[in-house]
């Protein structure tokens, strides 16, 4: 719409223009002496409107011509900046299939750019990582830092880096530095739990996989099992004190108390403690909640001087359990234990029928042994030798 605007004041302007032109009849004396040149208006005016055209047009060539060196510059400076940027890109793209030496090379081809030295340098030092080049590495985290443009990302490359070196020290007084500057976010909290993990930092670990699962930024499974070996390592390290290990049990959450594993290695530790009802107490109320094999197995382990009560509670989940070849390989397990032979052996061979194994038929070999049956202990030894071998 604005050109057609323009177009029409042009139009209506070079129409007065020619009507001026027309009706003009004046002329104009040019004085070069001894010469006299005598023109028309209109002629004169078409002459300095040309002449203003033609000063106009070498002014601009001039100014073109004087500029034109900044503008090669500024073209040069142009490319090697897209080629930087096209660097970099690669460099990540490289990265992220897999190509670290590649990655490093264009990284190092696009930290020739200052705008972007920075990033490019942080792109390097990763790459370098992968490749156990700590030592160059490092230097592209301090070509990074001296930018000052990625200070706090730095930090970050930095703890991965010292992360993988297997130095978790150095890398927790960089994670400590962006939590102090506020970055608090989902991946410096990961890093945190791999440094904690590192330095067997149990309580520590527990409280990042909480922070994590929360924020759902941990797949329930891998922290259930971090969580898990956290505080195993706990139980292990309070082996020997009953008292310690008895009040970090009353520390624990409920709904933790009742996860699978956490309870098959309290209900270990317990034991190894010599507290026994505490671990048939615990195994109890995590089976009330998860029916787990592992946890089964683990009931006729159990340190008590009678195995009755066991025995009434395991048969109470056998009417609830009546196919389940390890809640019968357990009750055949706690009766040998009071030497109800005749019920054990019953339970055993019915845990047989149903599956198949090698803990059986060395459970029932001790019977036949305790019958003073060799021929049968020996083919039940055998039994269970291929069963353990398969």
């Amino acid at each position: 719409m604005q050109r057609i605007i323009w177009l029409l004041f042009l139009m209506v302007l070079a129409g007065v223009l020619a009507v001026l032109a027309r009706s003009s009849s004046g002329n104009v004396a040019i004085l070069l002496p001894p010469y006299r040149v005598d023109v028309s208006v209109n002629v004169a005016v078409a002459l300095l409107a040309l002449t203003f055209a033609g000063l106009y047009l070498l002014l601009s060539l001039l100014s073109a011509a004087r500029r034109l060196p900044e503008r090669s510059r500024a073209y040069r400076a142009a490319k090697q900046q897209d080629q930087a940027m096209a660097s970099l890109a690669g460099a990540i793209k490289a990265f992220l299939e897999g190509r670290f030496a590649r990655a490093e090379q264009l990284a190092s081809r696009a930290s020739k750019e200052s705008r972007i030295e920075g990033v490019a340098a942080l792109v390097a030092a990763r790459a370098a990582s992968q490749l156990a080049e700590h030592e160059r590495a490092d230097k592209w985290l301090m070509q990074a830092r001296a930018t000052a443009q990625v200070d706090a990302a730095a930090d970050v490359v930095q703890a991965e880096v010292l992360l993988e070196a297997r130095a978790p020290t150095e890398a927790l007084e960089h994670i400590e530095r962006l939590h102090k500057r506020g970055a608090r976010h989902v991946h410096t909290l990961r890093l945190k739990l791999r440094a904690a993990s590192q330095l067997d930092q149990f309580e520590e670990i527990i409280k990042l996989t909480r922070r994590l699962e929360k924020h759902r930024a941990l797949h329930s499974a891998i922290a259930s099992k971090t969580r898990a070996d956290a505080y195993k390592g706990l139980f292990e390290r309070l082996a020997s004190d009953a008292y310690g290990l008895t009040g970090l049990w009353q520390q624990i959450p409920t709904s933790e108390k009742t996860d699978p594993l956490i309870a098959l290695y309290a209900a270990n530790a317990f034991n190894k403690a010599q507290l026994g009802v505490q671990s048939k107490m615990l195994l109890e109320a995590a089976l009330a909640q998860h029916w787990d094999t592992r946890l089964v197995q683990a009931y006729a382990q159990c340190l008590e001087a009678s195995a009755q009560g066991r025995i009434a509670q395991a048969e109470q989940w056998l009417e609830r359990h009546p196919q389940d070849p390890a809640l019968l390989t357990t009750l055949g397990t706690l009766c040998i234990k009071d030497q109800l032979w005749g019920k054990a052996q019953q339970y055993l061979e019915s845990s047989l029928a149903i599956q198949k194994g090698a803990q059986p038929h060395l459970l029932l070999a001790t019977i036949a042994e305790q019958a003073s049956d060799t021929q049968r202990a020996l083919e039940h030894y055998k039994a269970a030798a291929l069963w353990a071998v398969e």
